[in-house]
């Protein structure tokens, strides 16, 4: 088998075990040299793959937020006074839990990992949380809602009203910051970075941004829970 017939071998996609150890076991260079040449080619193969994977803002991508959404509809309907307060407890613990690590774990590690890593995994991550984000937030809001109407924590009558209107302010500053700054900075990141030439001291500002709006929420939860756990103890602390 001559160096052109070994060489031009190496082009094809891949390689059979049998004709691999054909090559394998030729007595000159020739065999070495198409086999370098095939692991090559399948090296620039994965990087390419790796580079044109772009991902995109698709419901069908993100296809379980339908999940708690379905949850909360059947609670509603059937009045099912468990399945409804599952649903609250489980989607706010999806967001407060988000909230703490987006805050105080990711945060800090993308601050220290190369501009490279962090870029790819920013690019991966903001399609999800545009989804994410306001799905658990929506969830969480309008069961917590109709629970306390369950309960009948909607009164007017002192203490209860100053901790709702207490809940009501927390809540409206959240949804402002999440409809007003996290997801607008969620889309300004993506769309920056499919660019052929994103501006990654803009993704930067943007990120320091974002991480401090998500801390503030992640405070504002520890106060609603607070807040919760005085309903649940029939408040303790009073106002």
């Amino acid at each position: 088998m001559s160096l052109y017939d070994v060489a031009s071998l190496s082009n094809t996609q891949s390689l059979s075990t049998a004709v691999l150890s054909e090559v394998i076991s030729l007595p000159n260079l020739s065999g070495l040299i198409a086999i370098v040449i095939y692991i090559r080619q399948g090296q620039e193969v994965d990087v390419y793959m790796q580079q044109t994977r772009i991902p995109t803002i698709s419901i069908r991508a993100n296809i379980w937020i339908t999940i708690p959404i379905v949850a909360l509809i059947v609670a509603i309907l059937t009045a099912n006074f468990l399945l409804l307060n599952y649903v609250h407890v489980f989607t706010s613990m999806l967001w407060t839990g988000t909230d703490i690590f987006m805050a105080f774990l990711l945060g800090p590690i993308l601050r220290n990992v190369s501009l490279s890593t962090r870029k790819e995994v920013i690019f991966w991550l903001m399609p999800k949380m545009i989804f994410y984000m306001p799905t658990v937030a929506a969830v969480t809001t309008t069961a917590g809602y109709y629970l306390a109407s369950r309960l009948g924590l909607i009164t007017l009558q002192p203490p209860t009203v100053y901790w709702i209107f207490a809940v009501l302010i927390i809540v409206a500053a959240m949804l402002i910051q999440g409809l007003g700054i996290l997801l607008p900075t969620n889309l300004r990141v993506y769309f920056e970075l499919r660019r052929n030439e994103p501006d990654m001291s803009k993704i930067q500002k943007l990120m320091k941004r974002y991480v401090k709006v998500v801390a503030m929420q992640a405070i504002s939860q520890f106060i609603i829970i607070f807040i919760m756990a005085e309903f649940a103890t029939g408040f303790s602390v009073r106002l």
